[in-house]
């Protein structure tokens, strides 16, 4: 790869007239792949010009090796504000992950410190954002005139900023109790937010609070919860339910007549939090999102209320509403779920497995004939479920699902064994990874990994060493990462990683295209960011045009954040057959934003994709963003997990 990076760099460098920045383009790309810093160093001596050394300095953000760190240092020496702007913001990607710098944080907080009084507006953004993510516990101090600069731009990033800490620290390892509270002066001026002119600073205050747990921000969520924009509302209601009491339910109850559902739905979430499910008006059994019904049948506790719930046209809702009702009457329950364990609704059925621990003892006895289910994810289910139950039949039930031709019934059995408490677990365990030695079960591998290192112990680091030498390197690095922790010694050196070839890699394209995807719900049109990930764009287009996403289900639906497809499996585990470097860009996650899920590596993407609900600042920097919904957003309120896409083609301007 690092040769194939290279070539491209000699051509770029030969390059003349209209193709010289295509080729160049092309060049960087070829080395960001490589993860070849040498040869991104070269093209950056090799030129002055302001778009390509920002474009070397994203992809620097992407390689993020600890020999890029100087690198990025001496670009902000540049002068030109978009060269600044994308440094920074790979800059600030290195604090994801003590690896990524390897302790240098405080250096690169130090160097982007005089920036957050830079004259340049939009430099000033960047840099407080970059702030926010290296200052770590120091950022309540290091973001307080940020959160006072007379730029509403740079106010609303400072308040995203204290919360972008938090999340790093978390994403670092840190529990929630080791994450220190705002001082008073830093909670203060965030307060005194609630109140700013600027529509974007008010709703990040709030999303700060429905994000954080802080109750004294409750009086700004209060005075939030009645403003105009929808997402301030959104937010604000949700920050009551965490940070509320007794006291806010009349406010919910206000906020559950919503002309917006998005606000119906989250002061719906907010009473339950509250335990003020029987404050829920009635009426909402009726309203028109299938979200809001949901949200109320696992809240409601009215009979009457949920038995109409059960009989609602949506799958979404019934699974809701039966999961409440066998909460609701226990025992009495039985008869029931068993009658909905026989439902021809494969939704039904898992959600009727879901709902049998409810009815006491004879859950077991109910849900094992479920491991046999017609429907991979309702067999899955059932594993989930009998591997909670403590008895010998749950542990040979486990046992039995370890070796299951199918790949979500294997990966729930190894999530399942990770929780017993036999003693041969960890010989089950190793059992299973020998069986799994095909590619298709790499996840499989890595969640056994997750096993052993959740076992300490001289047998789990020694099987541990076995992993660290797995064919596949993500197995390999995650078990030689536990080996590490443990300080471990005498490792085997790391492998160079070895990926699957794209067959979609070379499409370029001049315009955006966008994708028409025809789903059960009604018609979708994406435009799709091919500048800014480029790779991702052209796997996307190419499985599009060779038919991969027609047919396929929506597997994963969560109200209020995403709606998620693409797995040709239609379980969520699997992928396209090649995995793709991730293109981490400062593009925002807004309503309708496409991304690329991952596994726990950043470069892990592959064929499924996701939109997002609403505005979800968490996900910013965290997964590749390339594209968006510009027609159809109805629509993708509308769709209920197990919806279809029924044929999804390209046009391109």
């Amino acid at each position: 790869m690092k040769r194939i990076a290279l070539v491209l760099l000699l051509l770029a460098s030969c390059a003349v007239g209209p193709s010289a920045s295509a080729s160049r383009e092309e060049a960087v790309l070829a080395a960001e792949e490589a993860k070849d810093v040498a040869a991104l160093n070269a093209l950056r001596a090799g030129t002055k010009e302001p778009a390509l050394l920002a474009r070397i300095a994203r992809a620097y953000g992407r390689v993020l090796t600890p020999d890029g760190v100087d690198a990025l240092i001496n670009l902000l020496a540049v002068s030109d504000r978009h060269v600044r702007r994308e440094t920074l913001f790979a800059i600030g990607q290195f604090a994801l992950k003590a690896e990524f710098s390897r302790g240098r944080e405080l250096e690169l907080r130090k160097t982007i410190e005089p920036l957050l009084s830079d004259p340049d507006e939009a430099v000033r953004v960047a840099a407080v954002e970059a702030a926010g993510k290296l200052s770590l516990g120091d950022a309540p101090t290091v973001l307080l005139a940020a959160l006072k600069d007379p730029s509403p731009e740079v106010r609303a990033e400072a308040v995203i900023g204290l919360y972008r800490a938090r999340l790093v620290l978390r994403l670092r390892g840190a529990k929630p109790a080791d994450v220190a509270d705002l001082p008073k002066q830093t909670l203060d001026a965030l307060v005194a937010l609630a109140g700013d002119s600027d529509v974007l600073v008010r709703r990040n205050v709030a999303y700060f609070f429905f994000r954080v747990k802080e109750p004294r921000g409750l009086e700004a969520a209060k005075l939030l919860s009645a403003d105009k924009q929808l997402w301030t509302r959104v937010y604000a209601v949700g920050a009551l339910g965490r940070n509320g009491d007794a006291k806010v339910v009349p406010l919910l109850v206000m906020a559950t007549g919503d002309e917006e559902y998005l606000v119906r739905l989250t002061a719906v979430q907010a009473l339950a939090m509250l335990k003020a499910g029987d404050q829920i008006p009635a009426k909402l059994a009726d309203d028109p999102s299938y979200h809001v019904r949901a949200a109320m049948a696992e809240s409601c506790d009215d009979d009457k209320v949920l038995e109409k719930l059960w009989g609602d046209k949506s799958s979404a809702v019934r699974s809701s509403a039966l999961g409440a009702i066998a909460k609701k009457r226990g025992v009495k329950a039985a008869e029931l779920v068993a009658k909905a364990l026989k439902d021809e609704d494969w939704l039904i059925r898992e959600a009727a497995v879901g709902a049998a621990p409810s009815v006491g003892k004879e859950a077991e006895s109910l849900v094992l004939p479920m491991l046999r289910d017609a429907d991979e994810r309702v067999a899955a289910k059932a594993v989930e479920v009998i591997g909670e139950m403590e008895t010998k039949a749950a542990f040979e039930a486990v046992k039995q699902a370890l070796a299951s031709e199918l790949l979500y019934v294997r990966a729930t059995a190894v999530e399942a064994l990770a929780k017993r408490k036999e003693q041969e677990v960890l010989e089950v365990a190793w059992n299973c990874y020998e069986a799994c030695s095909d590619r298709k079960w790499v996840e499989v591998r890595e969640s056994i990994v997750d096993l052993f290192t959740g076992r300490v112990g001289d047998e789990s680091s020694r099987r541990l060493r076995m992993l660290a030498v797995d064919s596949s390197t993500s197995v390999a690095s995650k078990a030689r990462r536990a080996l590490v922790d443990r300080g471990a010694k005498d490792l085997p050196p790391e492998r160079p990683e070895v990926r699957a070839a794209n067959p979609h890699r070379g499409l370029r394209f001049t315009k955006p295209p966008v994708v028409v995807m025809e789903t059960t719900r009604g018609t979708m049109e994406i435009e799709c960011f091919a500048k800014d990930a480029p790779i991702h764009v052209a796997n996307f287009i190419g499985l599009v045009k060779a038919g991969t996403y027609d047919g396929l289900p929506w597997h994963r639906v969560v109200p209020a954040f995403v709606i998620q497809g693409g797995d040709p499996g239609g379980t969520g585990m699997g992928d396209a057959g090649w995995p793709l470097r991730a293109e981490i860009n400062p593009i925002r996650y807004e309503r309708g934003t496409l991304g690329m899920p991952r596994s726990d590596g950043f470069d892990t993407g592959g064929c499924q994709l996701f939109f997002t609900h609403l505005p979800t600042p968490h996900l910013d920097g965290q997964y590749t963003v390339f594209g968006r919904i510009v027609k159809g957003l109805d629509v993708m309120d509308a769709i209920e997990r197990g919806d279809k896409i029924i044929k999804a083609t390209v046009r391109v301007p």
